[in-house]
């Protein structure tokens, strides 16, 4: 099959009546108190028939990274168009990080940003996987999105991303106005690991390592990977989960740390820092059916004693990646436009 033809067959089912979905999707899915979207389900059944096929073989890096590719093709949304789209590669502090800017119409001069790292346990997808969501959310909230890449790992171990991540960060802090942002609104945000990144640079910018004196005005974290190992009650019940179960956490940890010092560190587990005090604005949201779903609520309620701002939403009837299943998902599409219509209100405010 082609590639558009793949395309419109995996987003098809939208068009459906909610009834016919639900008799496709079969028995519902119900887990921890919540209900699956049966669009959703419809997916989580091949997953889960694909893993049972695969007989607990371990995937390679290479499938995994193709595999990501080809999810984004077949059930993102179609980007928006913008005023302008612009590859560049920034350089800062020794590293090269490349970087998409993404400015809708209707942002003039000095307009906020919103830096975003994109999801995949550190060891796939890139700048290419984030083309619809971030296109929705510059339109719908009304900022530039600057989508950064960085290091992968088995290539590239922990802590190559944190570094670019980081260095992605001061760039824009020093060289914002280049680009047409202001750099004393530089919003930070991610899916999955890309929440951990977003996670990293708001505590790292809190203590001001860059040396900028600049600190994100918010960070902005989706499904957030925020504990190196598993530790919650939720990698057990979502153990069989998918687009991600607890197996695949584990495959994602054991290429992406060192040892286990390593993944045991405080640079490892952002969402174990202990001096929270003075970290920007949160809004934290994890999906119903994911392993990382508890250490996401634990976080925010960890930020909100210090004495942060915190906007929690769980969206309990999606599983994990479904900012990247906007153009299949119904469900998932409303979510991202939630998420952006929260940046505008917030961006409004200031």
């Amino acid at each position: 099959m082609t590639g558009g033809f793949q395309r419109l067959m995996a987003q098809s089912f939208k068009y459906l009546p909610g009834g016919v979905r639900s008799k496709i999707a079969g028995a519902p899915v119900f887990m921890d108190g919540r209900t699956l979207d049966p669009t959703f389900q419809i997916f989580w059944n091949q997953g889960q028939a694909q893993a049972l096929a695969a007989g607990g073989q371990a995937p390679t890096v290479e499938a995994m990274r193709a595999g990501i590719q080809l999810g984004t093709v077949l059930l993102a949304n179609t980007p928006r168009p913008m005023a302008k789209t612009e590859d560049r590669t920034i350089e800062q502090d020794g590293l090269e990080v490349p970087i998409r800017i993404f400015t809708p119409r209707g942002v003039g001069s000095n307009a906020p940003v919103l830096l975003w790292f994109h999801q995949g346990g550190f060891v796939i997808g890139g700048i290419d996987c984030t083309d619809g969501a971030a296109t929705l959310m510059a339109e719908d909230a009304g900022c530039v999105v600057v989508s950064a890449g960085y290091r992968l790992a088995p290539e590239h171990k922990f802590p190559a991303a944190l570094d670019d991540a980081d260095a992605a960060f001061k760039w824009l802090a020093i060289n914002g106005a280049e680009i047409g942002i202001d750099p004393d609104k530089i919003m930070v945000g991610g899916e999955s690991a890309g929440g951990f990144l977003a996670a990293h640079v708001s505590q790292s910018a809190n203590k001001d390592k860059s040396g900028t004196g600049k600190k994100p005005i918010c960070q902005l974290l989706v499904y957030p990977w925020l504990i190196a190992n598993g530790e919650t009650k939720s990698y057990e019940t979502f153990t069989d989960a998918y687009p991600l179960g607890s197996g695949l956490m584990a495959w994602f940890g054991a290429l992406c740390f060192e040892d286990d010092a390593t993944s045991k560190s405080p640079e490892a587990n952002p969402g174990k820092a202990e001096n929270l005090e003075g970290l920007p604005r949160a809004f934290i949201h994890p999906a119903g059916f994911d392993p990382l779903t508890d250490e996401a609520e634990d976080y925010a309620k960890k930020l909100e004693a210090a004495g942060v701002k915190v906007t929690f939403k769980r969206f309990d009837n999606l599983a994990h990646s479904f900012m990247g299943m906007a153009g299949a998902l119904p469900a998932a599409r409303t979510a991202v436009d939630e998420i952006s219509a929260e940046l505008r209100q917030f961006l409004a405010e200031l």
